[in-house]
């Protein structure tokens, strides 16, 4: 069984099921269709739940129309159907201006369930577009490239961030093997990509676990990370790009449940990110082909995985006293924020006030750090071990680990590393790094690596 539809099985009628965690869990969900020749199964399944009086409004763009928007057009002509056909090149930007306008324009037609045909973009402003609406919506997967399909978040870009905004989740899902198999061979590289973020994912919610106190689903934790390492197995074993969409496309789809479940990117995403968006959203990504989000996230962990190795190489000994006092007479981030960043600094403000800082949290963070070296340790040794593994796997495909393949210079590379901390409040090993004092000698060795010094 799929990792996903042993996660959907669990769901009651209404939606949810009570994990072992202690909390309640709610997906939106009610259908994955996953194999060959699903989309056949389409009418039959929109008639059964909705009959044949349902107005639809169908979102693609002109490459994602060509993969299959066509077809489901032809497949649903017995339906009243309207539609929208966004450009394929350039492709349309991600903002909540876009889809407010589509909101308008689909609501024009009164539709009663949204059908988004495409990846990432797409999916995500089907979903918005839906939640404006009221209605429900449907999606059809045309490339394994992103964990998007079955998220209950849209992403939408600013010029200093990524935000996202909670969505409409995806009734059912439709991923043709035929169709997955037929997209651009980066995008099957970028869902590969961002399956590596899951160990650093489950390594940094852990450690924030140990340290911070914060709550952890070990369920959801562990299967991001087997999921993400089946799909690596099954890569490594020599396999074609074919035999590897099943469990490519069960690894994304699964994660993008347990976000939905969680109302979190936690056991998704972590620093590997952070540095993706801000590459992209700074405009550094010379080589526009390479610009995409799991690319991204490979090269974002290829990074961390240096810094990382290095700090828990040789995790310091402390004297709490000595590092509180030191972090009460630091500078402010403001006096230290590069030029290069200046374009961010609100959008740093708001993060840094977010986040739970002085004295007194500090004071927890170090005894809980000092009391749980060793535990920290060993569930680094273990994460780590498995992301530089799969760096290995995907580097045997083609999957590009050298800045200068995105058209990256070594110094834009580092950038979001010094400053990560700054950049997302969510707590994770930068944040260790910083209570500990312990940032040079991790940076020194990913400047190295990036040829720098």
């Amino acid at each position: 069984m799929h990792f996903f539809q042993a996660y959907l099985s669990r769901l009651e009628s209404s939606g949810s099921f009570d994990c072992a965690c202690g909390r309640s869990h709610r997906l939106g969900a009610r259908q994955v269709s996953l194999g060959e020749r699903v989309l056949e199964d389409l009418p039959a399944q929109l008639r059964d739940r909705y009959g044949r009086g349902v107005r639809l409004w169908l979102l693609s763009d002109e490459n994602t129309e060509r993969a299959a928007g066509a077809r489901c057009k032809e497949l649903l002509a017995g339906w009243t159907l309207q539609s929208t056909v966004l450009p394929g090149s350039p492709k349309p930007r991600p903002t909540l201006e876009l889809a407010g306008q589509l909101a308008r324009e689909a609501g024009e037609r009164s539709p009663g369930l949204v059908l988004a045909v495409g990846s990432g973009v797409i999916s995500d402003l089907g979903k918005k577009v839906s939640h404006d609406l009221g209605v429900p919506n449907w999606c059809v997967a045309t490339a394994p490239s992103v964990d998007a399909f079955s998220s209950g978040h849209s992403v939408f870009k600013t010029h200093s961030r990524h935000q996202s905004i909670p969505s409409t989740p995806a009734e059912a899902i439709f991923c043709e093997l035929e169709v997955l198999a037929a997209a651009p061979r980066a995008l099957f590289l970028s869902g590969l990509g961002d399956l590596l973020g899951k160990f650093l994912a489950y390594l940094d919610w852990h450690l924030s676990e140990l340290v911070t106190g914060e709550y952890v689903c070990p369920e959801a934790a562990r299967i991001a990370r087997d999921s993400a390492l089946a799909t690596l197995r099954a890569l490594g074993g020599g396999r074609d790009t074919r035999a590897v969409l099943v469990p490519l496309m069960d690894a994304l789809l699964t994660t993008g449940f347990l976000m939905q479940a969680l109302g979190s990117s936690r056991p998704a995403s972590s620093a590997e990110h952070t540095a993706a968006h801000l590459w992209e959203l700074a405009g550094l990504v010379g080589d526009p082909q390479m610009n995409l989000h799991g690319l991204l996230v490979a090269l974002g962990s290829h990074c961390t995985l240096q810094v990382y190795r290095s700090f828990f190489g040789a995790l310091p000994q402390i004297e709490p006293r000595d590092r509180l006092r030191a972090l009460e007479n630091e500078r402010p981030w403001e006096e230290q924020l590069p030029l290069e960043l200046d374009a961010f600094r609100e959008h740093i403000r708001a993060e840094i006030s977010a986040a739970e800082t002085g004295p007194a949290v500090w004071a927890r963070h170090l005894a809980a750090y000092a009391g749980g070296r060793e535990p920290i340790r060993r569930l680094a040794g273990e994460a780590l071990r498995e992301l530089k593994a799969g760096i290995a796997t995907l580097q045997e495909v083609g999957l590009a680990f050298d800045p200068r393949a995105f058209g990256l210079s070594p110094s834009a590379a580092y950038l979001p590393f010094p400053n990560l901390r700054l950049l997302r409040h969510r707590y994770n090993t930068f944040w260790l790094m910083h209570e500990l004092g312990a940032e040079e000698l991790p940076l020194r060795a990913l400047r190295e690596r990036l040829a720098i010094d």
